[in-house]
């Protein structure tokens, strides 16, 4: 989901691993020991109802805040709690009604946090940005 170039502009030293998750297809970025010092993990979302599931659903999340990312609909949200201030942040872009890609991006903490662990949002909108570039351009 990431191309080279891409990797080196987001400061990823590492590339991303094939896995699966519960929900569909997924891939990993563990770079926390690297220069990004994030863990970082893509997955399309293929089991549910889409973005519009997500928001009928609203009200049993913590955190539930909406925006556009590259022209697509898009949603913070967590279940259990708000964890932005311990640098973590998941956000569900719609990809179509029914097809959701979530970026769940988690940084270092302690010693080896980066700059920006105040704002983990910030970065994962930039990732997920990115992701979409490549899905549009093909990849």
């Amino acid at each position: 989901m990431l191309s080279p170039a891409q990797l080196r502009a987001l400061n990823i030293s590492k590339p991303g691993e094939p896995s699966s998750a519960a929900h569909g297809p997924s891939c990993v970025w563990r770079d926390s020991d690297g220069t990004s010092k994030m863990s970082l993990f893509g997955t399309f979302i293929v089991k549910g109802d889409g973005l519009p599931g997500l928001y009928a659903r609203r009200g049993a999340f913590k955190v539930f805040e909406p925006l556009e990312i590259d022209g697509r609909p898009a949603v913070i949200a967590n279940h259990s709690d708000d964890f932005r201030s311990k640098g973590k942040c998941d956000i569900s872009v719609g990809l179509t009604d029914q097809l959701v890609y979530e970026v769940q991006l988690a940084f270092n903490t302690g010693v080896e946090k980066p700059a920006d662990f105040n704002n983990p949002c910030g970065r994962a909108q930039t990732v997920a940005a990115e992701m979409i570039k490549t899905m549009k351009a093909g990849g």
